[in-house]
């Protein structure tokens, strides 16, 4: 090989190696550290999790929208094939789904046929734009009530809130164990990552309708993308009623959930309840199928413990949650401290375009 060939090898491989630190780079500002690395132990399906009849257990996922036909490594039809395996081996009670557009609301409910599914566009109310979505394996659970509503000072209506960068929903249930018929409200959202005032509004407004939407008290579960860590400001409001599962459950772990695709490392996704006995919490790292990411973020669960009254006399009583330290769960290969105010722009809509 000449000299001349050889130098122009290498300042290809430089310039792929730069274009590959960048990549994404904008999602959080300032998290360009190390590679956050998921558990390579699994590759296909295994033995489901077992959730007995008085236990509920409840996964957060941000799928990250993608395109249905897309060839570039971390699009859709690159990832999909490994979430069957990995929702089959989780076994979740109900999920909530965050960025799920409707071919991959679509995909998912075709291949989790023991799942219900309810969920509405963002941009129209109907199918149009992100879904913020719940399911629920119907084998475990009935859903009696559902519904949707938006993020901003006018929240029964498709609207923008406040200075949000995007239209920001709720997707909430009211849901009845089967084995047990206790009862328990859910709800899943996504906050936005640009307005400030939009973020502290967003979770009052929540913790309002709560109250409005379950006014019997049952116990209360709530799963998001917040785009923020606990140590947040726009917490304060939850902090007065709700706990945190990763703080509380006495299995648990500090690994962060957004990692860009093995680039950034923060703990933005968070499960929220009241009126539970928490048993374990767990960043969801192992790989399925081959697929080393499924998103760009890890999935997250919870498994609890339902012990409140189902009964509508008895309700259940609110309680202060506290977030864990670093200093009580050392840090490992997998973890970094908490960063504030994190977030990532959203893809817009042309860049994934719906059919």
């Amino acid at each position: 090989m000449n000299m001349k060939r050889l130098l122009y090898i290498s300042c290809l491989l430089i310039a792929v190696s730069c274009a590959q630190k960048l990549d994404n780079s904008y999602f959080i500002p300032g998290m360009d550290g190390d590679a956050v690395n998921p558990d390579q132990n699994i590759s296909g399906p295994s033995t489901p999790d077992v959730i007995l009849p008085n236990q509920v257990k409840v996964m957060s996922f941000n799928v990250r929208v993608g395109s249905e036909n897309g060839t570039d490594p971390q699009d859709w039809p690159a990832r999909r094939k490994s979430v069957k395996p990995l929702l089959t081996k989780e076994n979740p009670t109900v999920i909530g789904l965050q960025e799920a557009l409707k071919h991959q609301m679509d995909y998912i409910s075709l291949e989790m046929e023991d799942y219900g599914a309810y969920g509405l566009g963002r941009d129209d109310g109907k199918a149009s734009g992100e879904i913020m979505a719940i399911m629920w394996n119907k084998k475990q659970v009935s859903c009696d009530r559902m519904g949707t509503f938006w993020l901003s000072p006018t929240p029964d209506e498709v609207s923008l809130g406040w200075d949000a960068g995007y239209k920001r929903t709720a997707t909430w249930g009211e849901f009845t164990v089967l084995a047990t018929k206790q009862k328990f409200f859910y709800l899943n959202t996504h906050v936005d990552n640009t307005g400030n005032l939009a973020r502290v509004q967003s979770i009052a407004l929540i913790k309002e309708k709560i109250k409005e939407l379950n006014p019997y008290g049952f116990p209360v579960i709530v799963t998001g993308d917040f785009n923020a860590g606990l140590e947040h400001a726009m917490f304060e409001p939850f902090g007065e009623w709700l706990f945190d599962a990763r703080s509380t459950a006495p299995i648990t772990d500090t690994k962060p959930t957004y990692h860009g695709f093995g680039k950034y490392s923060t703990k933005i996704d968070h499960i929220f309840y009241c009126g539970l006995e928490p048993l374990e919490y767990e960043t969801v790292t192992k790989t399925y199928e081959g697929v080393t990411y499924i998103s760009d973020h890890y999935p997250i669960t919870a498994l609890f413990e339902l012990k409140g009254s189902a009964n509508p006399d008895d309700p259940q009583a609110p309680g202060n949650y506290g977030d864990m330290t670093e200093e009580d769960l050392p840090l490992n290969d997998y973890n970094e401290p908490p960063y504030s105010d994190g977030g990532y722009g959203d893809l817009k809509e042309e860049d994934y375009p719906l059919e």
